[in-house]
């Protein structure tokens, strides 16, 4: 997807990279772009204001800039969300198509920030990192491409929330291919944490929420799972790919480094499922009617608002994805942690409500603990990186 700085939080057990060294992965340049910070006693703090006089503004205004940044991470993170639940209702027939067109509308959206970005910059440094690491590249959007078409098929099939519970499942993927191809070290704490995740993934599929799950929608479930196993082999090939550009000390930005990798990444996600079509639907007749049939569909042929609710997912994707970049940058790693595990029970609560086009998911306290097991696995998952941030700040 456009998560950028959620693929790359999912590698680096669950918060940001680097936290521990006080950098960022925006912040950290390389080369003769590096950055030195001046010394922790070249600022310091203003001397306390007399009684009765308010903090400095800038401090206000800073405070208040965190604080719209996280509602704004909140709310994109779950429109996004929810929005694309509501897409897959009237473009359930039609997930190949719609996987095409989200693939398309990803490799548009990366092109034009890497273009606003790099505008003044030569050719030459972005297509010799292209080189350098093109096998890793292309396998992370070979997983790309055949994720989306998968998870689609399936996440149309069940309820909203199962499905958000059901994406936890990314966290022990990511682990066990970090360990394998990485070479990651996790502490026990992590380890735990990701016990409690799976548990909680468990108590979801094994509750009754409306829908047949010793019957076909089994099979829905195992798909979702899976096909979010190819995500993380995407987000753990994307980590080795920034490592070791790191280690190579490639003469571009970090900042840069990401959005070429991502640009890279959805045009071979997208050239994939381009190749693969023909694959899957070998008539050129039935492919042409599938084109048409999907295209009719996401203008409003089968809902009046599925045009408008498919620009709503595309922009709060985009709009999570710059959100999630500037957390990223700016704030704790408390913050950050916080802020992703609010969006988990936010976002899964949200299909209880009354939804166009959804029926409506009864809450039920199986439900409830399965989302608090998530969460709480969460937060355990990421507490090292939580400590590490605590320590810097001191």
């Amino acid at each position: 997807s456009l998560l950028v700085a959620v693929a790359m939080t999912a590698a680096h057990s669950g918060l940001p990279p680097a936290f521990s060294s006080g950098e960022t992965p925006v912040l950290r340049l390389s080369g003769r772009h590096s950055v030195n910070l001046p010394p922790r006693d070249a600022f310091r703090p203003p001397a306390a204001a007399p009684k009765g006089l308010s903090l400095p503004l800038g401090r206000n205004r800073a405070q208040g800039t965190g604080v719209l940044l996280v509602l704004t991470f909140l709310t994109s993170a779950v429109a996004n969300r929810v929005a694309n639940r509501i897409l897959l209702v009237p473009m359930a027939k039609h997930s190949l198509f719609l996987s095409l067109a989200t693939s398309a509308a990803q490799l548009a959206a990366y092109l034009l920030l890497l273009l606003s970005r790099s505008w003044h910059q030569s050719l030459s440094p972005f297509l010799a990192f292209v080189a350098d690491f093109w096998v890793p590249l292309c396998l992370t959007g070979l997983c790309e491409g055949c994720f989306y078409p998968l998870v689609f098929a399936a996440a149309a099939k069940l309820p909203g929330g199962l499905v958000q519970v059901l994406n936890q499942s990314i966290v022990p993927y990511t682990v066990l291919f970090s360990v394998v191809l990485v070479g990651r070290s996790y502490e026990s704490l992590q380890l735990l944490g990701v016990a409690v995740v799976l548990f909680g993934v468990l108590v979801a599929v094994g509750m009754p929420l409306g829908v047949d799950l010793q019957g076909g929608a089994w099979n829905d479930v195992l798909q979702c799972t899976g096909a979010y196993s190819l995500l993380a082999m995407g987000v753990t090939l994307k980590d080795l790919v920034f490592k070791q550009s790191q280690a190579a000390e490639v003469q571009l930005p970090q900042e840069l480094i990401i959005l070429t990798v991502c640009a890279t990444c959805a045009a071979v996600q997208f050239s994939v499922q381009l190749l693969a079509f023909p694959l899957l639907v070998p008539e050129v007749d039935e492919r042409r009617r599938l084109i048409s049939a999907g295209w009719r569909c996401l203008q409003g042929a089968a809902a009046p608002a599925a045009p408008w609710i498919a620009l709503t997912y595309w922009v709060c994707n985009v709009v999570f994805s710059l959100t999630t970049l500037r957390l990223v940058r700016k704030a704790s790693a408390a913050t950050v942690v916080l802020a992703n595990v609010a969006a988990l029970p936010l976002s899964a609560l949200v299909f209880c409500c009354p939804l166009p086009l959804l029926q409506r998911q009864p809450f039920q306290w199986s439900f409830a603990v399965s989302l608090i097991l998530v969460v709480v696995g969460n937060l355990l998952y990421g507490a090292t990186s939580w400590r590490n941030s605590v320590r810097f700040k001191r």
